[in-house]
């Protein structure tokens, strides 16, 4: 069995991808390997939306990608204060699958953690 140099997280900011990146950052403690913890933020179908709202589409894309920041930030801290490892956050925007695999591959992660399930199918659309 080759060493896991890496753990890569990835969360839907949900209650289960939560439990998830707990485990995660449980095993990168034990193993003393790296932890990230990704959140991939899909904006296309904010897309379709834009035609309905009359505000400014890119006040409503800043909001969902700063809501998410924060978010992603704070379960970033409670890890690293429960478990004490150091996390690196990151959020990015695309596809979901494309973006993990990237990161996984920018990492050479050997583990992707992930929750069974998410938020909610509108959470999922809009956010990843």
């Amino acid at each position: 069995m080759s060493k896991l140099h890496s753990i890569l997280s990835a969360t839907d900011l949900s209650t289960p991808a939560r439990h998830a990146a707990e485990r995660a950052a449980q095993l990168s403690q034990e193993c003393n390997v790296p932890l990230c913890l990704l959140h991939v933020a899909n904006l296309a179908p904010l897309q379709r939306l834009r035609q309905m709202l009359t505000s400014d589409h890119e006040s409503v894309e800043h909001k969902v990608l700063s809501t998410a920041r924060e978010r992603l930030q704070a379960e970033a801290d409670a890890l690293h204060s429960l478990y004490g490892v150091n996390v690196d956050d990151r959020l990015v925007v695309g596809s979901l699958i494309t973006e993990i695999r990237a990161v996984a591959d920018e990492l050479a992660s050997g583990l992707l953690v992930c929750g069974a399930r998410g938020e909610s199918l509108l959470r999922h659309m809009l956010l990843g």
